[in-house]
C-alpha cells in the first residue's frame, strides 16, 4: 500500500486507538529492508507506537483524539509527498517526521 492509499485509508476512519493500531500494522508490514520508502515508514512506526502505548486499553480523550487526528494527517500528507520529492526534499521531510508525536 502506498503512502497515498495509507493517506486516503485514514481519511475514512474514526479516531478510536484501534485506527492507529492499524495504520501502525499497516506501515510496519511496509518497512522492509531496501524498500525504496522504508526510513519513512518505520518513523511512522514510531510515532503511532507512543500513542498506541499510551491511551492502548486507556480511555482516549475526545480532544486527544482529535488532536491525534490531525496531526497524524498532517504526518501522513507529508509522508505521501515522500514519492514525489527531490532527494533533499526527502531529507527534510525524514527530519521532520523523525522528531514529530502524535500526542502528549
Amino acid at each position: 500500500m502506498t503512502t497515498s492509499e495509507l493517506l486516503d485509508w485514514f481519511r475514512q476512519q474514526n479516531e478510536g486507538i484501534r485506527t492507529y493500531s492499524s495504520l501502525r500494522e499497516m506501515c510496519a508490514k511496509d518497512a522492509r529492508s531496501g524498500a525504496p520508502d522504508a526510513a519513512l515508514r518505520q518513523l511512522l512506526v514510531t510515532a503511532l507506537d507512543s500513542l498506541i502505548d499510551r491511551y492502548y486499553g486507556e480511555p482516549f480523550p475526545a480532544e486527544v483524539a482529535h488532536a491525534a487526528r490531525e496531526t497524524t494527517m498532517k504526518l501522513l500528507e507529508q509522508a505521501a509527498a515522500y514519492a514525489a520529492a527531490s532527494e533533499g526534499e526527502k531529507v527534510k521531510i525524514l527530519d521532520a517526521l523523525a522528531f514529530r508525536t502524535i500526542a502528549e
